[in-house]
Order: C-alpha cells, then structure tokens, then sequence
C-alpha cells in the first residue's frame, strides 16, 4: 500500500508573535475596524492591514513599507494576522488603499481612539497624545547609538506621509507597551533574561528580547501546528507577557 506524501510547510514567527500579541491585547484591530469600517466584501478588514503594517513596521529588518509584500513572504500570516490571510493579500496596491482611509477618517483622531483604548487596556495614565504629519521623533537612549532618531518621511504626498506618520507612531507604541508590560513582571518576580553579554537583567530593552526571538517557526505538518526552537527562554518571556502573547503561540 502506497504511503501519503507529508505535507510540510515551515513559516517564520520569530518575535512577531509578541508584538501580535500585544496588538491584540489592545484590541487594536477591533478599534479600527470600528472608526474606519469595514466593506462585506473586503479580504482584509482595515485593522487587519494596520495590524501588518505595525509587524513590518517592527520587523527587526530593514523592510519599509515600499517593501511590504516582500515582507510578508515565509511568515506565518494567518497564525499572526488571521484566518485566511495570505502574504499576497499583503500588496502594495492594498497598502496604499488602506492608507487613504486612515486619512479620511481621520488620523489623528483614530490614532487617540487607539492610544486610549490601549491605555485602558494596559492601564497606562496618559497626559497627552500628539501626532505630528511631518516628522517624528523618538525620544530617549537608543542602544546602538546612545542619540535620539529622526523619521522623516519625505517625497510623499501630504495625505500619505500623515498615515504613514501615524503608523509610527503606533509602532512606538506597541513597543513601549511591551516593554512596560514585561520589566514590572521580571522585577516583581525575582526573574531575569540573559541580556546581550550573558548576565541576567530584569530589565531588557525590547530590541534585545527581538534578537532572542530569532529563528522561531511554526511547522505544519498535513494541517497540524506545532512551534519550534522555542527554548525555555523563550517560554518564561512570553509568560511574564501574559496570556494574549502566550495564546498566540
């Protein structure tokens, strides 16, 4: 009797698990959804698209978003996006359609329906939210060059640079939540990841927990998922991530 072929398919998950996770716990794409709406017959909803901009936006490798389809090849985008969504879907034709409804509906006003959101989510006190169209600064130590970066996205149009701004924005922020959300958890736990020379540290910068992530992938085997090279590393961050990061695995 003649043995059925495997079918084997191996995805990249890598650190965008947590920085999916951490979308999710803001309930993000459900905002979105909301203030921008959705079309029945759309693919793709607008916070989904939003959801893949923020995981290329912090994908760790020097994919802007003129490379956004290219970005999503070998990644696991419905373990990541949702059921159903294909790298292909992930085209530029889609990107710069979704763009110009963030703008019409508003980007500032849907970026703060968002921070708000996330901020009663993660309980954050917030003072103020400000999104500037024309350049964004992030302020404070960068690792690599102990300066402050400078995004300035210039020959673009007016309309688009405002998206693209917000977008950003919201990068910076799901960074920041992460990174709020896991130091408080090492710290009151008495635990530590190893940082970059080998010594335990409760307080990472999420840059370096990225790294760590690296060459995570999920394999499937005739329709059955499973995650590999996830080390007990990997397991004890995303516990002090809580249960949406750990749920996505």
């Amino acid at each position: 009797m003649k043995e059925s072929a495997l079918a084997i398919k191996v995805l990249n998950i890598d650190h965008l698990v947590i920085i999916a996770g951490i979308i999710d716990e803001m309930e993000l794409v459900e905002e979105v959804n909301k203030k921008v709406g959705i079309k029945t017959k759309e693919t793709l909803t607008p916070g989904q698209v939003m959801k893949a901009m923020i995981l290329n936006g912090l994908g760790f490798l020097s994919a802007p978003l003129y490379l956004f389809e290219k970005f999503f090849g070998g990644k696991a985008t419905e373990h990541l996006i949702g059921e159903g969504v294909l790298p292909s879907h992930l085209n530029d034709d889609r990107l710069a359609r979704t763009l110009d409804k963030y703008y019409q509906a508003g980007t500032t006003k849907l970026f703060t329906a968002i921070a708000l959101k996330a901020a009663q989510k993660f309980q954050v006190k917030m003072n103020s939210i400000h999104l500037d169209g024309s350049s964004m600064y992030v302020h404070g130590e960068d690792e690599n060059t102990g300066g402050e970066k400078e995004v300035n996205p210039a020959n673009q149009s007016g309309e688009l640079v405002e998206a693209i701004a917000m977008i950003m924005g919201l990068c910076l922020l799901v960074y920041t939540l992460a990174q709020r959300k896991l130091r408080p958890e090492l710290e009151s736990s008495g635990s530590g990841i190893k940082n970059q020379v080998n010594k335990l540290t409760n307080r990472p910068t999420m840059r370096w927990v990225f790294q760590v992530f690296q060459a995570v992938h999920l394999i499937i085997v005739n329709g059955e998922k499973q995650v590999s090279n996830l080390t007990e590393e990997h397991q004890k961050i995303l516990y002090y991530l809580g249960k949406v990061v750990v749920s996505i695995i």
